[in-house]
């Protein structure tokens, strides 16, 4: 059985992980979309700004 650790719940921190960019799009409002595939195989969105650094 599980336990939840309610302590954690709404922390915040930052997560590094390698990424490859796969797509990108700049949309009519000058937002920059990124596509992006983790090392672990997973794509997703997020947007391109100065949270994400690139290397």
């Amino acid at each position: 059985m599980l336990k939840e650790v309610t302590e954690l719940v709404g922390k915040t921190g930052t997560l590094t992980q390698s990424i490859t960019i796969t797509g990108a799009f700049l949309g009519e409002n000058g937002r920059v979309d990124v596509l992006v595939k983790d090392d672990h195989g997973n794509e997703f969105w997020v947007e391109h700004g100065p949270n994400v650094s690139l290397i």
